[in-house]
């Protein structure tokens, strides 16, 4: 379920979980255009970018191109000779990304390509 977030007048900014559903029953647009809802009988003006905070799930541990647990050091030593220096996991086998940068080199250097990838 999605969080969105709404700043109070006194400044104090609440986030509500609900549905979208929800969301679109309990909020309200003001004469100045602006997504508000009602929060114990005050106005809670909804502040966008509050949801959209930057990337920071870096270094990023990757599931989807782990290897064994047995392969950890051939694997790490592939990613050196390929010019991609990746540290592994060695209680789960995945590869630790550093950066957007170093995951993007790491999926070339492997002629990976992630349609689904925002990074």
């Amino acid at each position: 379920m999605p969080t969105y977030s709404y700043r109070l007048p006194s400044g104090q900014v609440i986030d509500r979980t609900m549905t979208i559903a929800s969301k679109e029953l309990a909020e309200l647009k003001d004469e100045a255009g602006k997504t508000y809802i009602i929060v114990d009988g005050q106005k809670a003006v909804r502040i966008y970018e509050a949801n959209m905070k930057p990337a920071s799930c870096w270094p990023l541990e990757s599931q989807a191109c782990g290897v064994a647990l047995n392969q950890v050091d051939e694997a790490a030593k592939a990613d050196r000779d390929l010019g991609v220096p990746t540290r592994y996991n060695r209680n789960s086998g995945n590869p630790i990304f550093e950066s957007m940068g170093h995951r993007r080199a790491w999926l070339k250097a492997h002629k990976m390509h992630d349609n689904d990838s925002y990074i």
